[in-house]
């Protein structure tokens, strides 16, 4: 896929329908490319396609300015950016000033975050950060849903989906035991601290061991 300019931007808005799944900050040492073929270094916008003839689907990332348009074409407001790092005035490598600018047609109110769908987006944006990988179904088809019905809790079906996921890690780690090794291997980035109490409880009535950590 080709996004390099506006002309392309717009008729791929006209030939598909497209959804935003995540706005991730990008830690030292990982980069993306983006549609417009440009490297990104500090963050990246990932959006899901699918063509409205042929219905072949996908996903495909870029960087803010190509997002923004994109957003724009779409009327739909501007994405908050999960950074996993505590902000310091030394953490300048995953500022993106760019992603602070506010999208001219945005006149819907941001919602408030379930508690619950919160942890569960989290969840999965870490995963994106501590694979170092693009989104794919399953985890794009649930993100964006996160995404759309914010201010609602998360169905188990969901949850669970997510957890079986966080099964195929290589190492077989918690997304707590990633973010501690990530931590480890960056001993200069200081990263958040996240909770998953509310997925693990849902897990826990169902009698379902719980890689959230």
């Amino acid at each position: 896929m080709n996004c390099r300019t506006r002309e392309r931007r717009k008729k791929f808005v006209n030939d598909n329908e497209i959804k935003p799944i995540a706005h991730i900050a990008l830690i030292k040492g990982q980069a993306k490319i983006s549609c417009t073929g440009d490297t990104l270094e500090n963050s990246y916008y990932s959006f899901m396609y699918k063509h409205k003839t042929t219905g072949k689907s996908g996903t495909f990332i870029c960087g803010s300015h190509a997002a923004d348009d994109f957003l724009k074409l779409l009327d739909l407001p501007t994405m908050k950016k999960f950074n996993p790092l505590i902000q310091t005035e030394n953490l300048e490598a995953v500022t993106d000033s760019k992603t602070t600018e506010k999208n001219d047609t945005q006149t819907t109110p941001v919602k408030e975050w379930h508690p619950s769908t919160e942890q569960l987006n989290n969840a999965i944006s870490l995963l994106m950060v501590c694979w170092n990988t693009e989104l794919r179904p399953p985890l794009s088809d649930i993100k964006a849903k996160l995404e759309q019905y914010a201010d609602r809790p998360p169905f188990l079906s969901q949850v669970k989906t997510v957890n079986t996921v966080i099964a195929k890690d290589f190492s077989k780690r918690t997304i707590q035991q990633m973010i501690e090794e990530l931590a480890q291997k960056n001993s200069m980035l200081r990263f958040k601290t996240f909770s998953f109490d509310l997925l693990n409880d849902m897990l826990n009535e169902e009698k379902i061991v719980s890689l959230f950590g």
